[in-house]
Formats: structure tokens, sequence, C-alpha cells
């Protein structure tokens, strides 16, 4: 994604809640907000971070900066020869910094990091503690993360380095509810920790696991399965998203609608795209343009955005051409979109 200049603005609440209905019943009035205490900005052709009320709490001086997740954001700079990755805290100061093409924030204490062409995880010192010998690798999720060892399909190992389902697989996903989707002989199933099918391949198209379900497609229409493999709605949409705070986006025409758990829709259909929702706001796509909803449907503001990325410790980072900002659960800019 292309990035551009902005600058800080005084917090500013310009009318940006025009869409917004009288309390809604149906909206968590505290719903879980992730831990985030940095979020990227950037001054120029250099990033710096602000907080989650619009203050810069790390001046602009990175070549590059990565969301703040799990403890850390990761920022770049060139030095010396060399590209560093930062590691900071909190309050923007510099936990540590290692030597690395590409880096990453951490999940379940390990953190991915590329140098020379090669693939490894970090500790929270910044020590390696999988050597960078991997051609490619996610990050760990349920105790696993999805690598190429020195091979060129996929498997998985622990946090230890150890491979615990062999590199076989060219088509694969990483585990979410004890579950990764694999595709063999052009169908696709579901692992287990182990390695064993959980879940034999049969589905001809399938997404990742999502607050228990899974979206799968079955000739031309999707329906969602448990982790047993039982259909929980059977297919019966042209398109399915993930499941989030007991909702899904899902097609059963030509416009996106939401649906609950028992496949009864929730929100009508109205929208060109639509994701799954997060912190209790949905991005959905209005004549070529991206805003927010509620749960009940009623939109945050008018659709105005070219690009919009999920509601992440109550902010939502949103792009109009080329000046990003960001957003708070109202609507209200806490970070002006200008170049």
């Amino acid at each position: 994604m292309k990035r551009s200049a902005f600058f800080l603005t005084a917090l500013l609440v310009l009318g940006a809640c025009d869409d917004a209905a009288p309390e809604d019943p149906i909206d968590d009035p505290n719903p879980p907000v992730a831990d985030v205490a940095l979020y990227p900005v950037e001054r120029g052709d250099r990033w710096g971070y602000m907080d989650a009320s619009g203050r810069l709490v790390v001046q602009p001086e990175y070549r590059s900066a990565r969301a703040y997740e799990n403890g850390y954001a990761v920022a770049t700079n060139w030095e010396d020869g060399a590209n560093y990755a930062y590691y900071l805290r909190a309050d923007g100061s510099t936990a540590f910094r290692v030597q690395a093409d590409e880096a990453y924030p951490f999940f379940e204490g390990r953190a991915r990091v590329r140098a020379d062409g090669r693939w490894g995880f970090i500790d929270s010192t910044g020590a390696y503690v999988i050597n960078p010998y991997l051609n490619d690798a996610r990050d760990f999720s349920d105790g696993r993360a999805r690598v190429k060892t020195t091979s060129y399909r996929w498997g998985f190992i622990a946090t230890s380095g150890d491979v615990v389902i062999p590199t076989e697989y060219e088509g694969l996903g990483d585990f979410h509810d004890a579950r990764a989707r694999f595709e063999a002989e052009g169908k696709w199933g579901y692992l287990a920790p182990d390695g064993s099918e959980a879940i034999a391949p049969q589905f001809d198209e399938a997404r990742d696991f999502s607050d228990g379900r899974a979206a799968v497609r079955v000739g031309t229409q999707w329906g969602y399965i448990h982790a047993s493999g039982q259909f929980v709605l059977q297919p019966q949409f042209i398109a399915a998203g993930d499941y989030a705070e007991g909702r899904a986006p899902v097609r059963t025409e030509n416009a996106w609608e939401y649906v609950d758990e028992a496949g009864v829709r929730v929100i009508d259909p109205a929208y060109e795209d639509a994701r799954a929702f997060s912190e209790s706001r949905a991005a959905v796509m209005i004549n070529g343009r991206w805003t927010f909803i509620r749960p009940n449907g009623s939109r945050i503001r008018s659709p105005d955005f070219d690009e919009v990325w999920d509601f992440m410790g109550g902010v939502a980072r949103v792009r109009i051409e080329e000046r990003t900002g960001y957003l708070d659960a109202s609507g209200a800019y806490v970070w002006y979109p200008e170049q």
C-alpha cells in the first residue's frame, strides 16, 4: 500500500458524526479494545508515532514504521551501511535493535525477522531463538508458525524451532482455533495441531477459522462449519467473510449484508464490499468509498475514504488519495489527513 506524508493538527471534530444514530442499544458501550499504545504517522519521508489521542509520542525519524502490537512497535532506519529494526516500548523508548531487512511485531513471545534473505525468530531481548535459515515464515499462532524450511513448501514449527508438521504443503493457512486449512488434490480440509487431518479435504475453497467457525465453499455456494467439520450454516451464500463479535459479512445477492450466528440477517444488504467487525465497528464500501458501521448498521460518518484499516485500540487508520489520518470510534478525526 502506498503511504503518504501528513502533519499533526489539533484534534478536530468536523461534523464527523453526520450519520450517527441515537444511542444504539445494540452497540456495546464498552466493547473489547486492543491494547495499542502507538500508531505510525508520517511527515515528509520519515515516520514516527502518535498515541490514541493524536499526540505525537515518537518524532518522525524512521524510514518505516509498523503498527504497535503485543508490547512493541517496530520502526526501521538505515545506519552504518545496514538496515536496523528498532523495537519501541509503549512510551516510545527503544527496547533493543536488531540488524534485519524486515522485522515484525511479537506473537507468542517470538518475532520474525529476515536477514540476508533468510527468516528467523528473535525473543524480547533481540537474540535469535530460531536462527535465520528459513525460506519464508509467518507469525506464531496457536503455538505454531507456518514456514518454508529449506524446501519451498509449507509446514509448521513450534516455538522451540522444531518442525512439528513437515513442509510438504503447497496450500496451507495459519492455525486459528486449533485448525489450519490445507489443500490436497484441489480440495481443502483442516489440520489439527499434531498434523493429523481434523477435517478431510472436501471443500472447493476454505477460509481460516474465526470465532469457532470457518467459511467454506461447496460448488458455487458458501456456508460455515464448526471445528468438527459439521455445517452450522449450510452452503447458501454467494460469498462469505469471517465471523467476529457474533456477525459475519455475506452475500446472498449482489450486495453484502451481515448475518448473526443463526444465519439471520441483522444488517440489510447495502454494501459493495464488507469486512468483519472489530471493536464494534466494521468497514464497508458504498459507491466505491469506505466508511464504518455500528452493529445496528448505522454509519459513524459518510463514506469518504479510499482505504481504511480495522479499529485497534479505539482508533482506525484511513486514507484519502495520498493523505492518511486516524478516526476514533465516533468518526471524529484524531489525526487529520493532510499532506
